[in-house]
């Protein structure tokens, strides 16, 4: 197909109507998903800028929201008595909020490790290896908030020392089994109780 072929097929596809698109795809005609996509850019912008999620960007939100535009086009029953744009609107809200609730909760997990490393780095440990003070329902997030803060925001160096001090290690004795200064080790417990409070500040 040539490029001016292409641009006259698009073109015709603007003249369609949701239901007509929406018809065509489920015949796996494919080509009128970008129209379809495009019409509901604004909604998609319009729900990003109502339910703010820190540290989402805009183009994973709406990678995000042409997956479920697809799911949704692949769901709908065009015999029902509900508009597509109305239909679609709904689970995006609800797919946002989905988001935003698992961002708000991720950070209050960051900030207990904040908290715990400030007040009682007992307690961080002791939540490691017994879940028995985290709801069922936080159990998984908790875990994945640990893991991530570990892995993605502290250095070799700041992790080995804070999970010493998680085996309630004194700074001296970790000094000591990484052949570094007392004051590295301090230092290292500093940088990384400093970095848990940044990210639960979001």
């Amino acid at each position: 197909m040539s490029t001016k072929s292409f641009d006259k097929q698009l073109n015709e596809f603007s003249k369609l109507s949701d239901f007509e698109i929406i018809t065509r795809l489920k015949h796996d005609d494919l080509l009128p998903f970008s129209e379809l996509l495009s019409r509901y850019y604004p909604l998609i912008r319009n729900i990003e800028k109502r339910y703010y999620i820190a540290g989402m960007e805009w183009d994973d939100w709406v990678q995000e929201s042409s997956c479920l535009l697809w799911k949704v086009v692949g769901k709908y029953d065009v015999d029902r008595n509900i508009s597509f744009g109305a239909y679609f609107k709904q689970i995006l809200i609800n797919q946002r909020v989905d988001l935003l609730r698992e961002s708000l909760a991720y950070k209050r997990q960051i900030n207990r490790i904040a908290v715990s490393l400030d007040v009682n780095p007992e307690f961080f440990q002791d939540n490691l290896q017994d879940y028995g003070t985290v709801l069922p329902e936080t159990k998984t997030l908790f875990n994945e908030a640990v893991q991530g803060y570990l892995t993605n925001q502290l250095s070799p160096l700041e992790r080995d020392v804070l999970i010493r001090v998680l085996k309630h290690l004194t700074f001296a004795e970790i000094a000591d089994d990484l052949q570094i200064s007392f004051r590295k080790v301090r230092s290292a417990y500093e940088r990384a109780h400093k970095k848990a409070k940044i990210l639960a500040r979001g």
